[in-house]
């Protein structure tokens, strides 16, 4: 028998904006302006507005390159972790001090609200070696 393999395509990186920071903002200011500035005084046929809205797709893309930023996907990723995890690993693999390794007031709420994202965070920090197998 003979099982057919196509080719796939993986995708392992996308563009993305982190929530609730500069990058955000600065794309939510964008895009309002944009839409704030539609020219749509003359639509009198389709290929007008053809033009007009290839202008909008145009514009909506250049914000969403300007403010967003490529990152990788891999097998570990997760949709909880942020910039403030990532500053936090960063800092206590460079002096491997525990004293590096504080999440802010904000983090600390959000683990609390959230069991299973506790128990999460928990294994990546043993698996990182921050944590010691208990």
């Amino acid at each position: 028998m003979l099982i057919p393999i196509t080719e796939e395509n993986i995708i392992t990186s996308k563009f993305s904006i982190a929530k609730n920071s500069k990058e955000e903002e600065n794309f939510i200011k964008d895009v309002s302006y944009i839409i704030k500035n539609i020219v749509i005084f003359d639509l009198s046929d389709s290929n007008k507005l053809e033009d007009a809205t290839d202008s909008l797709v145009l514009s909506l893309e250049n914000a969403w390159r300007m403010n967003s930023k490529q990152v990788n996907i891999t097998r570990h990723s997760k949709s909880w972790w942020n910039e403030e995890c990532s500053l936090a690993l960063s800092n206590y693999r460079s002096t491997r001090s525990l004293d590096n390794w504080k999440l802010s007031s904000r983090a600390r709420s959000n683990c609390l609200n959230n069991p299973s994202l506790i128990s999460k965070f928990k294994k990546l920090l043993t698996r990182n070696g921050v944590l010691g197998n208990s």
